[in-house]
């Protein structure tokens, strides 16, 4: 088999945070595409020259020069990855590589893919793309490209969804990869300096992101996760997690890691296991994650601090139980409160992230869950208005007025969890949800213990950065849609 010349794509995404765009650049975890890279790791294995771009890292002007970037590497193949609101950008950019790269196999994937399934070509943001994969991509890639080279038809490859005749084909659902025969990510495409982060007790400083696992067992009414995979969970063994752990300090020389767990804490034996074997390699890091209330207990959270645990994040949803019950999550408002406790006296930094807008939500439910969140011992928080995805069950909720919800939009490029609701609930209209938005950002951060803490954490120019974009994006948050300035690209200086 021969060489092919492989272009990846993650395209820029702050736009999606809306008015908060501004403190997002400085203060939302570095994404680095972990996908994307397990998948040119994958193309790099078989044989292929990969280009990897990150255009949200390296900050692109205009989207011409992003197509400019890919059109100088000369490819065989352009693969984009895509979540629900940055389809209608992806499907932009796969028309305008046609044109500029004719020839070139085109190729989408992501989440939206792996949601939509066959409705990715009958949607009105359909890409100009050759194929679409959905799922866990890495092996369906590498066959698809081998298919493409031989000449051969893509009904042999699964994984895959393609136009023939005027019909979308969907081929069989692809064999879940295991896991520790995965390629390692190639994070040296990247250019990984522009992945930098606040640590806690060591400041600004470079990371990286890493999975142990994959899949999620568990239900909740707002999460797409199972879509791309399977209900079963899948472990990647303990000593492949540290080789590539020692890899990454060999050759980036970085030692703080986000794991991108879907829970981090979900197997005690796995993270235990972890844990010893940080320590039987003698292994500097410090490392931060997500996990569930449940899934906590102090012995454990002792051990994995040892290892060098800093942070922890935890998604808090809502502070009334019969929202949590409604919406599938399997906890409780005392587990949180437990949980927080429990990370202070061990000496854990946590965030949290809860919703507002859920099925049965109210004005009063809404003012119940930002007292909750400003009575846990949490530092930082991210506040979301709850958005009903495609293939989630809060999308099915959405359509059928469960709870009181109304659906008031399936255009994909206004699906943003910031400033920008596409739905109503009750007595609550859009423009209700967008001000309460605020509101519980304002209340949680304008708390004197918590400027405090921040500033004392963050140092003063690390706090002014900060502040001056949480200032921005609460008055841009302010304006009419219309009226909201795109944020000007700046350096990766790392945030709160």
């Amino acid at each position: 088999m021969s060489t092919m010349r492989v272009s990846l794509i993650n395209p820029a995404f702050s736009t999606i945070y809306g008015p908060y765009q501004y403190a997002a650049r400085v203060g939302a975890t570095p994404q680095m595409p972990l996908g994307l890279c397990y998948i040119a790791g994958a193309a790099r294995r078989a044989g292929h020259e990969v280009q990897l771009i990150d255009a949200e890292a390296e900050r692109y002007p205009r989207e011409d020069d992003l197509i400019d970037e890919i059109a100088r590497f000369r490819p065989d193949a352009v693969g984009f990855t895509a979540t629900t609101p940055l389809i209608p950008e992806v499907a932009d950019l796969t028309k305008k590589v046609k044109k500029r790269v004719p020839g070139a196999l085109t190729v989408v994937g992501g989440v939206h893919v792996s949601s939509v399934l066959e409705g990715i070509y009958t949607d009105r943001y359909a890409p100009e793309a050759d194929a679409c994969v959905y799922g866990e991509g890495e092996n369906t890639f590498v066959d698809l490209l081998a298919a493409h080279e031989k000449g051969e038809p893509f009904d042999g490859v699964p994984g895959l969804l393609f136009r023939r005749d005027g019909k979308v084909v969907k081929t069989r659902s692809a064999d879940p990869p295991v896991l520790d025969d995965l390629a390692l990510p190639a994070r040296d495409l990247l250019k990984v300096d522009r992945y930098q982060w606040s640590i806690p007790g060591k400041g600004i400083q470079a990371v990286t992101s890493l999975v142990t696992m994959r899949g999620c067992p568990f239900h909740c009414a707002f999460c797409e996760v199972s879509k791309i995979f399977p209900m079963k969970v899948r472990y990647r063994s303990p000593d492949r997690v540290m080789d590539e752990i020692e890899l990454i300090q060999r050759q980036f020389g970085i030692r703080h890691l986000m794991v991108q767990d879907d829970t981090l804490t979900l197997s005690r034996k796995h993270s235990l296991a972890l844990a010893k074997k940080i320590e039987e390699r003698g292994l500097d890091l410090t490392f931060e994650g997500y996990t569930r209330a449940d899934l906590v207990d102090e012995e454990l959270l002792v051990t994995l601090k040892e290892a060098g645990l800093v942070r922890l994040s935890f998604g808090v949803e809502s502070g009334s139980d019969e929202i949590l019950k409604a919406i599938r999550k399997g906890t409780t408002t005392e587990m949180y409160r437990k949980a927080y406790r429990l990370c202070k006296k061990i000496g854990i930094e946590t965030r949290c992230s809860f919703m507002i807008g859920h099925p049965h939500e109210t004005r009063e439910t809404v003012k119940k869950t930002i007292a909750y969140v400003n009575s846990l011992e949490v530092y930082q928080a991210y506040v979301n208005v709850a958005t009903p995805y495609p293939g989630t069950e809060l999308f099915e909720m959405a359509r059928q007025g469960v709870g009181g919800l109304k659906l008031l939009s399936t255009d994909w490029k206004e699906y943003r969890r910031y400033g920008n609701p596409v739905i109503e609930v009750n007595d609550l209209t859009a423009q209700d949800l967008k001000k309460l938005q605020r509101t519980a950002y304002l209340r949680f951060y304008l708390r004197p213990r918590i400027m405090a803490y921040n500033l004392r954490r963050a140092g003063w120019k690390a706090a002014f950065v900060n502040a001056v974009a949480f200032a921005r994006s609460i008055l841009a948050s302010l304006l009419p849609r219309a009226k909201e300035a795109p944020a000007p690209a700046v350096g990766a200086a790392g945030g709160c």
